[in-house]
C-alpha cells in the first residue's frame, strides 16, 4: 500500500511537459504523510505483540513453536515489501541522499521482527520456569531470536524439538 502511494505521487506530482509540479505544498504533504502513518502503524503492531506474549508468558498459555514459525514465515514477505516500500519512500522524497535512510529503514524492520519473536522469548521463559530447558539454551536462543535469518533457523529447531516431548 505505501509503495504504491509513493508511486502514485510520483508519478502525479510532476507534468513530464513542462517539469513543474501539479500540487501545491500542502497536498504534498498530506501524501508524504500516508507511508509516515504505515510506518508509525508498523511500529506499533509489535509492541502489542510484545504486550500479548508477556501476557500469555504469565499465564503460561504460550503459543507452540509451530505457530510461531508459521507466523515467522508468513511475515518474511511483509518484511520484504517493508523495505522495498519505504526505500522506495526515502529515496523518492530525498533523492540520492535517501541512502541515508536505509539504516532507518533496516531498524524499523528489526523492530517489527523483535516484536513477533516476543512470543518465542515467552515460550523460552515459560520453559525455563518449567525446568524443561537450562538457562543457558534459554539464554542462547533468546540472543538468537534476535538476530535475523537465526530466528527462522532456531524456531525450526525449537518447533522440531517440541515434536519429542523429551528434548526439550
Amino acid at each position: 500500500m505505501a509503495l504504491l502511494s509513493t508511486l502514485l505521487l510520483l508519478f502525479l506530482s510532476y507534468d513530464t511537459t513542462a517539469g513543474a509540479s501539479i500540487f501545491t505544498d500542502s497536498t504534498w504533504l498530506i501524501l508524504a504523510a500516508i507511508p509516515v502513518l504505515f510506518i508509525l502503524l508498523s511500529c506499533a503492531l509489535p509492541l502489542a505483540s510484545m504486550i500479548s506474549a508477556i501476557r500469555a508468558a504469565k499465564e503460561a498459555q504460550t503459543l507452540s513453536f509451530r505457530d510461531i514459525l508459521r507466523f515467522k514465515l508468513r511475515m518474511i514477505p511483509f518484511y520484504i515489501l517493508d523495505f522495498a516500500c519505504f526505500t522506495s519512500f526515502g529515496m523518492i522524497i530525498m533523492g540520492p541522499w535517501g541512502m541515508m535512510f536505509i539504516p532507518l529503514v533496516c531498524a524499523h524492520i528489526w523492530w517489527i521482527m523483535a516484536g513477533f519473536s516476543a512470543h518465542s522469548i515467552a515460550k523460552l521463559f515459560v520453559l525455563r520456569k518449567q525446568n524443561r530447558i537450562t538457562k543457558g539454551q534459554c539464554a542462547f536462543d533468546c540472543l538468537l531470536q534476535f538476530i535475523f535469518a537465526l530466528d527462522l533457523v532456531d524456531s525450526f529447531y525449537l518447533a522440531q524439538q517440541e515434536k519429542n516431548p523429551h528434548s526439550l
